[in-house]
């Protein structure tokens, strides 16, 4: 395989795995753009306090009046209004009020409905994805727990999505290294046909001329490299070449000049009577 064959091969192959890096870099990234995935989304405690913690206090100051129509209303009017879904559970596990009116006066097990944390099963309400946690309802004055408020929120209004900033950080840092990697090929490239291909080719028309006989032609190469050394010692050599070519030129009609002499001498003897 030449050196020209080999490098074509090597900068091509370099070049298609470049474009399929890049390729890949830019269906990721519009992957990204267009659909953010859903791993990314936590639920918020700010959020969730701000929109409980009205409702919250109004049940905790109201619970001694839960009997009172208006006030039941109102609370309810007050969880409808922030899209939320309210059951207070009483501690003795039965449901005092809520936004279902069929599920007051049962008795629910605690265990299985008082989740206090925010990745609780996600449910789904009225075609809705929402999100069930509870607090615990206190009593102002004695600071003693009265009950629990298990509160359904939807999902959309309490998650928030993790930004991607770091990883199209990288993505961005990706394409412009491979940038860079591309124009850098480019770069060899030239300078492989500039500092090897060309004078090879060179050396060979050279190398040719001196095959030929053709020994009055300078091989020059203006550089201090291997390669100005290597075209250095091949003109040394065509010059050494050159000499002994007319030295044996010159010897070589040397003895054809005694041979003729010798000859007409010969001759000259042999005329004489």
């Amino acid at each position: 395989m030449s050196l020209n064959t080999w490098s074509t091969r090597w900068l091509r192959t370099s070049f298609i795995l470049l474009l399929i890096l890049i390729g890949c870099s830019l269906m990721l990234f519009h992957e990204l753009s267009t659909n953010r995935p859903s791993s990314g989304s936590n639920p918020s405690i700010q959020k969730v306090r701000l929109m409980i913690n009205p409702l919250l206090l109004d049940l905790e100051q109201n619970n001694q009046h839960l009997q009172d129509p208006g006030i039941r209303e109102h609370l309810l009017n007050i969880a409808k209004e922030n899209r939320i879904e309210l059951s207070y559970i009483g501690l003795d596990g039965v449901v005092l009020l809520s936004s279902s009116p069929a599920t007051e006066g049962k008795e629910v097990n605690l265990r299985s409905v008082l989740p206090y944390d925010l990745n609780h099963t996600v449910k789904n309400t009225n075609g809705e994805d929402s999100l069930n946690f509870a607090f615990p309802v206190m009593d102002g004055p004695e600071g003693k727990q009265i009950g629990n408020a298990v509160f359904t929120v939807p999902t959309s209004m309490i998650i928030v999505q993790e930004t991607l900033t770091s990883l199209y950080i990288i993505l961005g840092v990706l394409l412009v290294s491979s940038l860079i990697l591309a124009m850098f090929l480019l770069f060899m490239k030239r300078k492989i046909r500039k500092r090897m291909l060309s004078p090879i080719h060179q050396l060979k028309e050279h190398t040719e001329s001196i095959l030929k006989g053709q020994y009055d032609k300078q091989i020059q190469y203006n550089r201090t490299d291997e390669m100005g050394e290597l075209y250095a010692m091949l003109d040394l050599m065509r010059s050494e070449i050159m000499h002994l070519s007319e030295q044996r030129i010159r010897q070589e009609k040397a003895e054809k000049e005694l041979i003729t002499n010798l000859s007409h001498a010969t001759l000259k003897l042999q005329l004489r009577p």
